[in-house]
């Protein structure tokens, strides 16, 4: 894969592929993490993102194995829970078990749901942490996106196309979390002031990514004049826990 590849890919696979042993097992659990974030806006009320709270801590090393599996056990519960409730609104009234559309709505909450709950226990169990966690969350989020156009036919296009919106956003959140094997950034130790490594501390801790462009105005104060640096930071990129740029200033791998 060349550089002009890389910048140009519309899907994360071959990304994850070209980065290979460059990868580490910490900015695939993030990666993973992040790809099942972007549906905490498309499935509210439906599941629970804190065990994606204790994924992402357990890859800083902050949370132990039994505490990650006891998270992965509260995940089959949440599907459950969320399953039980949508069955007893159509058994209630709130929705017309023999229409086509109340049942259809039905199946594609809880095909998102056990997608979105396939792609947390890749994330937990260690294996799958790059392109199948992906890869089920994009499955997550076709059937989201259903959910949300089934008022009217045809649901395929509209599955189709929210697979490659899909796709399309993973190979962002890629190049947000790994800076490509083209070119890397050496940091000078005089960017890395206490207001500089502070903000990036607040950012990661809180998802606090909207202050990026902020930490480029803080670095660029520092004497920071990579282009790289601060235009990753300012741009319309997502970012997620792991963001190259982040882990840069607080030397993490």
């Amino acid at each position: 894969m060349t550089e002009a590849d890389w910048l140009a890919c519309r899907e994360p696979a071959p990304m994850l592929d070209a980065l290979g042993d460059l990868a580490s097992p910490r900015k695939l659990r993030l990666f993973a993490c992040a790809c099942c974030r972007r549906l905490e806006a498309p499935l509210p009320h439906l599941w629970n993102p804190a065990t994606l709270d204790v994924a992402e801590r357990f890859a800083d090393g902050h949370v132990s194995s039994d505490e990650l599996r006891d998270a992965w056990r509260r995940v089959g519960e949440d599907l459950h829970t969320a399953h039980r409730r949508i069955e007893l609104e159509t058994r209630s009234g709130t929705r017309q078990p023999k229409d086509a559309h109340a049942s259809a709505l039905l199946e594609a909450q809880y095909s998102a749901l056990r997608e979105l709950s396939t792609a947390v226990a890749l994330i937990i169990s260690r294996g799958g942490l790059g392109r199948d966690a992906a890869q089920a969350a994009r499955g997550a989020a076709q059937a989201a996106a259903l959910r949300s156009t089934l008022s009217g036919w045809p649901v395929r296009a509209a599955g189709a196309d929210a697979g490659c919106a899909e796709q399309v956003a993973q190979a962002e959140l890629v190049r947000d979390l790994f800076a490509d094997r083209f070119w890397f950034v050496v940091p000078d130790p005089a960017w890395l002031t206490a207001d500089v490594r502070a903000l990036a501390n607040h950012i990661y801790d809180g998802h606090a990514f909207e202050h990026m462009p902020i930490l480029a105005d803080a670095l660029q104060d520092a004497g920071c004049e990579s282009g790289r640096v601060l235009d990753h930071c300012r741009g319309p990129a997502p970012h997620a826990r792991g963001c190259w740029v982040i882990d840069l200033v607080l030397g993490k791998e």
